[in-house]
Order: structure tokens, then C-alpha cells, then sequence
């Protein structure tokens, strides 16, 4: 159990990390090829906020399939929201 909660803290931690350089790095990158330091900050939050989106639209549709309750006449898509 006391493994476990580490391990959690630690890739919390990694995650943070990651995400922290990915939006530095991307960042850093658009200003030097001279994009609005505006159209950065929309650019991260707007991919955000539809990756979560786009991850609970997998997880949802493996679950059903997992349970045999895939439809395929009334799925959804991500490009629909």
C-alpha cells in the first residue's frame, strides 16, 4: 500500500514536470517563430480542454464495448462536440 502511494505521488509529480516543459518548450518555440503571444495562450488551453474531452470519449466507448453495449448506429464522435 505504502508502494503504491508513492508510486501515485511520483508519476503525479513526473506528470507535472512533463506538462510544465511540453508548454515551455512549445511556447518558447511559437514566440521565436514570432506568433502572438495570445494566439499561444488560446492555442494551450483550447488543446487542454478538448484532450480531456477527447480521453473520456475513449475511455466511455472502450468501457462499452467492454461490456457489449456498443451501438454503432447512435455513436459519437469527438468532432461532433
Amino acid at each position: 500500500m505504502t508502494v503504491a502511494i508513492l508510486l501515485l505521488i511520483a508519476g503525479a509529480g513526473l506528470l507535472l514536470v512533463g506538462a510544465e516543459s511540453l508548454v515551455r518548450g512549445a511556447s518558447k518555440l511559437a514566440s521565436l517563430l514570432g506568433i502572438s503571444p495570445l494566439i499561444i495562450g488560446l492555442t494551450i488551453v483550447a488543446y487542454g480542454t478538448s484532450t480531456l474531452r477527447r480521453r473520456s470519449l475513449d475511455y466511455s466507448s472502450r468501457r462499452h464495448r467492454a461490456f457489449g453495449k456498443h451501438d454503432d448506429s447512435r455513436s459519437t464522435s469527438a468532432s461532433e462536440y
